[in-house]
């Protein structure tokens, strides 16, 4: 994989200093297929809000870290990730619409999330803050093994979203949704919610494989995480990713390995392995 980088051109709030010098990428091209090997294959504990800005305690080397910069459905998230976790900060580009230079050139973000910083016991530390002076919501992920498993980056990422969808009076949906067209003309959007493992993404699949003889299209309007806006009186769904972070398992056999052109596959030797579809 490469990386095309430039230097930061955003202005920060001064709270920020510590992130203000970090490289951005502006490209990620790889040659699939893209196989990684993170030390973890599973999630544990909780994101806590936190009353204090993570900025204001942690410490880190600007030039060991880099900034991928996304679009999270209506938001601007500025992810900045440290080197430990090269490849998972790679894989981004596959899940979320990596912004152009115009649309975060001399813009405030909506969040910021710090993945990989180290705090001095080396402790595991998930929490997430809202900057309430500058209308920032802050994520932070701290530097251990522990947490070396790309759920941890996807998820702290949509949560700090869905706070900030909360407060602006929207609904954050942890499900999935589609449009379909029926071979006579009639479109439907269908939206499946559920907690984790309950077969969101399996529905998607099954739509996939089994419709054919009634559906003539599928649009996938978000896989895992969106949010409904209420908007002249309808409701609205918007999503958050441009594509699917799912288990192995759950795809149709032998499907996955036909995207090999564009998978990034996770520990796919392991239980749990895991595979993102853009």
């Amino acid at each position: 994989a490469g990386i095309v980088l430039t230097n930061n051109v955003i202005t920060l709030p001064e709270t920020y200093n510590k992130v203000q010098d970090v490289a951005m990428i502006k490209k990620i091209v790889f040659t699939p297929p893209f196989i990684i090997y993170p030390k973890q294959n599973t999630r544990s504990g909780f994101f806590t809000e936190s009353d204090e800005n993570p900025l204001d305690y942690i410490t880190l080397n600007q030039s060991h870290f880099f900034c991928y910069p996304a679009k999270v459905g209506h938001s601007l998230a500025l992810i900045y990730f440290h080197r430990d976790f090269m490849s998972q900060g790679i894989s981004l580009c596959n899940l979320f619409v990596l912004a152009e230079p115009e649309e975060y050139n001399n813009k405030k973000p909506d969040l910021i999330f710090v993945f990989g910083a180290r705090l001095p016991r080396a402790e595991k530390r998930t929490v997430f803050h809202h900057d309430k002076a500058n209308d920032i919501y802050v994520g932070f992920v701290s530097n251990t093994e522990k947490v070396d498993y790309f759920g941890y980056m996807k998820k702290m990422l949509l949560t700090i979203h869905n706070v900030r969808m909360i407060d602006k009076g929207n609904l954050p949906i942890h499900g999935a949704m589609v449009n379909i067209t029926l071979k006579n003309g009639l479109q439907k959007n269908i939206a499946i919610i559920g907690d984790s493992g309950a077969g969101k993404s399996e529905s998607l699949e099954a739509f996939r494989t089994l419709s054919k003889k009634y559906l003539k299209e599928i649009k996938i309007i978000f896989d895992d995480m969106g949010s409904f806006h209420i908007e002249k009186g309808k409701v609205i769904g918007y999503g958050t990713e441009i594509g699917a972070f799912v288990r192995l398992d759950d795809l149709e056999m032998g499907y996955s390995f036909k995207q090999m052109d564009r998978a990034i596959f996770m520990n796919p030797h392991r239980i749990n392995a895991r595979v993102i579809l853009p």
